[in-house]
């Protein structure tokens, strides 16, 4: 079974594939080189270094701090859900209002609470799929056939997806973009960040006609609470 290599190596997968010097990193995010040369060496991050490099790697930064492994603060969590909804079952409707769907949410007050514990990422299975995963929590989104297939992913069940993720089964190239679709990380990026093998056969845009707009609504519904998220889901008004 493959394990997730270290951030480390991970985050100096990132900067290799996009062909960008650590020191020009650094100097967008405005740190010291030494900080950013620290954490590459394999020092544990600080997480309000994270998240001075995110913007500057074209990141969100509760994705870098949860690419880390590291808990997420109230102002970086996404809502928590007690409720059977998940933002995946918004992007069931696939072309069906996409745009409309992000207007009424951009409506809606933003209503978290503050929570006495930092929002961490579940332990499983120490293998690259966990990291894509634990990408996939940050957004409130659960691993689901239908939602995946309008990200262009293949005609899997939700089961294959789960496993794949879970190393049970190989993670295929296919697989990886379609979650990269519906994360809105490009698959080079998310690869890297996974600690996934690379494959010189990703497909950009996935081969299955993929929905715009499905990783914007993503991320603009994890703030979503329970009572919205079935208001949206049900059409009340």
């Amino acid at each position: 079974m493959e394990l997730v290599p270290p951030f480390a190596q991970r985050l100096a997968r990132l900067l290799e594939h996009r062909g960008t010097p650590p020191e020009a990193v650094a100097a967008a995010a405005d740190v010291p080189d030494r900080s950013l040369d620290a954490v590459l060496a394999g020092a544990e991050p600080d997480p309000a270094l994270l998240r001075r490099l995110a913007p500057a790697l074209g990141l969100h930064a509760a994705d870098l701090l949860v690419a880390a492994g590291q808990a997420l603060p109230a102002d970086l969590a996404p809502a928590r859900l007690t409720g059977p909804w998940r933002v995946n079952h918004l992007v069931h409707r696939g072309r069906r209002g996409v745009a409309e769907t992000l207007r009424r949410i951009e409506a809606m007050p933003d209503r978290r609470a503050a929570h006495p514990e930092p929002w961490t990422p579940r332990a499983r299975v120490p293998v690259p799929g966990e990291v894509i995963h634990r990408l996939l929590d940050n957004r409130n989104v659960r691993i689901d056939m239908a939602a995946l297939m309008h990200a262009g992913g293949p005609y899997l069940s939700t089961s294959t997806y789960g496993m794949a993720l879970g190393g049970r089964t190989h993670l295929e190239q296919s697989l990886v973009d379609a979650f990269a679709w519906l994360l809105g990380i490009a698959p080079g990026d998310l690869v890297a960040l996974a600690g996934v093998e690379p494959s010189t056969r990703s497909r950009w845009p996935p081969y299955g006609e993929p929905v715009p707009g499905l990783a914007e609504l993503a991320w603009a519904a994890r703030r979503l609470d329970d009572e919205q998220l079935e208001q949206l889901l049900f059409e009340r008004t």
